[in-house]
Formats: structure tokens, C-alpha cells, sequence
């Protein structure tokens, strides 16, 4: 009998280390781990085995920027909703308009503007003794720019991948491009129109169709062959000079 309740209590204390492992593996992953052992200095993705550990912050965010821009901003009031065609955090409101690559590009800048904004009054609010810390107006202005941010990264989150790498619609094969043309050109011919005229402008609308879809996919390849957004996108690819940690 011993022996079996032994045998259980082991089982139920590996059970236990194996769900505490996939906790804490859960919960660190995408962390990066600075281990110090013997004045040496290693970067892994698993815990220290021994030595001091830091565990650092990732950088990189699911959009591909730097985690950092995403970081949720101090005194930050509301959480930010954006649905249809407006953005809403506190007191705050983020018009959209129905170009979401014009949203996007729009909010790329404002996270940058408004986390240097954000930075600068709080600095000044922490210089302020603790007293009245608690009764400054600052407090309402550094709100209003945590919002503001706080929209930009929800519709980025949102929008930002979608614009980035838009879904491309598959080419017509020649046969399937044929045959919506032939419907196309056919609307206009007359059943008692000559047959040579209408022939001729059967063809003359199938090469005038064909020569507009040749240049829309030129005009596409061109549009999703250009960097978007290179200055803003390059800025946010760094640290967040502005986060306050």
C-alpha cells in the first residue's frame, strides 16, 4: 500500500512540473533571456540554466515594427476601440475615411508625432513633486496624447499587415479573359448590323478591352512592387526613442 501511494504522489508530481513548464513557457515566449555566467554574456530564448538572468522585452511586433511603438503609454485612460469609421479612447476620436491604405499611413505618422508629443509633457509631469502630480492639469493633456496613441497602434494592429501585403487577385488565363471579353463586345452589336461591321467592331472593343487590362495589371505590379510608406516605416523598424520604461 506504501508503495502505491508513493507511486501516486510521483505521478501527480510530474503532472505538476509538466503543466508548470508549459505555463512558463507559454508566458516567456518570444522573450529573449540575458544570461551572465562566468563574466560572460549570452542571449537565448530559454530561461538561465544558471548565472544572473534579465529577461529583455521583444522587439519585434506582429506587423513586423518595432514592439516598442506598441508599448501601452503612461496615464493612458481608455482602451481603443476603432470600428467603422471612427477611432474612440477617453475623450479622444480618430476619423477614418474609407481608403484604409490613406488610414494607415495617416496613423504610421501620428504614432510618431504623438509619441514625441506624449514624451514631452510627461517629462514635465514627473519633475513635478508628487502632490501635486495628482492635481495637475497635465495629467488630462498626457491623457488625450496616450489615447491618441493608443488609436494609432489599434488600427495599425488592425489594418497596417493588410495594406502592407494586399491580397492579390489571380490573373485571367487567356480563355477566361476570351470569353468575358466576347460577352462584353457582343452587347453592342445589332442582329441586323452587316456582318463585316460587326466584326470589326467586335474586334476593334476586344483590343481596346485587352489593351485597358494590360495596362490596370502593369499599373498593379508597379503599385505593389513600391516600398509604402518607406520614411515612416523605417523610423518605426527602430526603438521607440520616445517610450519612457
Amino acid at each position: 500500500m506504501a508503495y502505491r501511494l508513493s507511486k501516486i504522489q510521483h505521478l501527480l508530481l510530474l503532472t505538476t512540473l509538466l503543466i508548470a513548464s508549459m505555463l512558463i513557457h507559454n508566458t516567456a515566449q518570444g522573450a529573449v533571456y540575458k544570461c551572465q555566467v562566468g563574466g560572460k554574456t549570452v542571449y537565448q530564448s530559454s530561461t538561465c540554466f544558471k548565472g544572473k538572468q534579465t529577461v529583455l522585452k521583444p522587439t519585434k511586433h506582429d506587423t513586423g515594427l518595432h514592439a516598442s511603438w506598441f508599448s501601452r503609454p503612461p496615464l493612458l485612460p481608455d482602451t481603443a476601440i476603432c470600428s467603422g469609421d471612427i477611432c474612440r479612447c477617453g475623450d479622444q476620436t480618430l476619423p477614418l475615411s474609407a481608403d484604409s491604405q490613406a488610414n494607415v499611413e495617416k496613423s504610421l505618422s501620428g504614432l510618431i508625432n504623438d509619441w514625441q508629443q506624449h514624451q514631452k509633457l510627461y517629462q514635465v509631469y514627473l519633475k513635478l513633486p508628487v502632490e501635486e502630480q495628482k492635481i495637475s492639469n497635465q495629467r488630462a493633456n498626457i491623457a488625450d496624447t496616450a489615447c491618441m496613441i493608443a488609436m494609432h497602434q489599434t488600427l495599425l494592429n488592425q489594418s497596417y499587415l493588410e495594406v502592407i501585403n494586399p491580397k492579390v487577385t489571380a490573373p485571367l488565363t487567356e480563355a477566361q479573359l476570351n470569353a468575358k471579353l466576347a460577352e462584353l463586345c457582343s452587347q453592342g452589336l445589332d442582329d441586323d448590323m452587316p456582318l463585316n461591321e460587326a466584326e470589326q467592331l467586335f474586334n476593334q472593343c476586344v483590343a481596346d478591352e485587352k489593351r485597358d487590362n494590360d495596362r490596370l495589371i502593369e499599373q498593379q505590379a508597379a503599385s505593389n512592387n513600391a516600398p509604402k510608406f518607406p520614411t515612416q516605416v523605417a523610423t518605426l523598424k527602430l526603438k521607440n526613442p520616445y517610450e519612457i520604461e
